[in-house]
């Protein structure tokens, strides 16, 4: 299951997903779409299906409302990246999917319910301010748990008791499995170099982006007439940086939009930015790229790559990676066994139940 974040919220790590082909990736900072346990409005019982249901998970309800609004944050997240009428045309593989997801979801937070594991409310706002700390040094606007929040709901439309119930279900389900399921496994210092030797590219000090860019409000009522004057510009030749002062609303416009990230950070922004960033040539201007609510056009000004790094140097990084793989097995296999050991019932269409029963 992806969590809603990577954007501005790279939600807590709980890495529930198991399938490599969900981790479709969010960046504000790493959240996608996973529906937080609100009360749906009046009269969304009555959508189709088990009474409004869209499964029964040992006798708890996941609603036709939260998934499809699980889907709407889904789509939202990825729509950047994708063509809308891919999306639309996987639109049923993606609901059962999500699907699956929150009915694995409901049976960690089931278990959390059952061992007691609770999460306090100063613990949420320790999370949030970590967020805030490490977002300001990319995003200027972010400043106050206000602006965090408000920029949570622009991006995924929940309010901030609602994101709050989110962030509380992933720390939950990250203590959970921390406490109850990860082992830690001695990892002697052959795997270590065998490990080394398998994947060089993946150890290297890290590479610098420096650019500049113009950030527009997908909703500012002149945003058309806003992005033809921007064509004109560049097709006439105009500085960038006049450019960025005349159009930008980001919160660098007045020293010019400039912004240096390592390649680490980068990949915390919503795509398609790391990616064009990534591939764009020094001097070049991209075209208007959507990420969530606002518009970004970019200029790269430098790129700085990192250099190799010796074994010495990431032996704790490479112990990690490997620790991680082995958690990710653990966290499968005791999913699988929430399933096997539940009672779930899905009222899907045939056409979606494939992807969305438990397996």
């Amino acid at each position: 299951m992806t969590t809603r974040g990577e954007s501005i919220a790279a939600g807590p790590s709980t890495r529930i997903s198991h399938a490599p082909r969900r981790r479709l990736a969010l960046a504000f900072l790493g959240l996608l779409a996973c529906a937080a346990p609100f009360a749906p409005p009046l009269g969304a019982q009555a959508v189709s299906g088990g009474g409004g249901f869209a499964a029964l998970v040992n006798g708890e309800p996941v609603t036709y409302y939260e998934l499809e609004e699980a889907v709407r944050r889904r789509i939202l997240a990825l729509g950047s990246r994708y063509p809308e009428e891919l999306l639309g045309g996987q639109a049923e593989q993606l609901r059962g999917e999500i699907l699956r997801e929150l009915i694995t979801e409901r049976l960690l937070l089931q278990r959390c319910e059952r061992d007691k594991i609770e999460i306090r409310p100063e613990e949420i706002d320790n999370w949030v301010q970590m967020k805030i700390d490490d977002l300001r040094t990319q995003d200027d606007s972010i400043q106050s748990v206000g602006d965090f929040f408000d920029r949570w709901e622009a991006d995924f439309g929940e309010n901030e008791e609602q994101a709050r119930q989110q962030i509380r279900n992933n720390l939950r389900i990250r203590r959970l499995l921390d406490t109850k399921i990860y082992q830690q496994e001695y990892i002697s210092p052959a795997e270590l170099r065998a490990y080394y030797i398998r994947h060089p590219e993946q150890f290297s000090t890290e590479s610098h982006y420096l650019f500049r860019q113009i950030i527009i409000p997908s909703d500012d009522p002149d945003v058309r007439e806003i992005l033809s004057a921007i064509d004109r510009d560049i097709a006439a030749g105009r500085d960038f940086g006049a450019m960025v002062a005349e159009y930008s609303r980001g919160p660098r416009a007045a020293e010019g939009g400039r912004y240096e990230l390592t390649d680490k950070q980068l990949s915390s922004w919503y795509p398609p930015i790391p990616e064009t960033l990534r591939s764009l040539p020094l001097g070049a201007i991209s075209p208007p790229l959507r990420a969530a609510s606002r518009i970004h056009i970019v200029q790269m000004l430098e790129h700085r790559p990192g250099r190799r790094l010796a074994f010495a140097e990431c032996q704790l990084q490479i112990r990690q990676r490997l620790r991680n793989e082995r958690e990710e097995v653990q966290r499968e296999c005791f999913e699988e066994d929430l399933r096997q050991s539940a009672e779930v019932r899905v009222f899907l269409p045939a056409s979606d139940t494939e992807h969305a029963q438990p397996k």
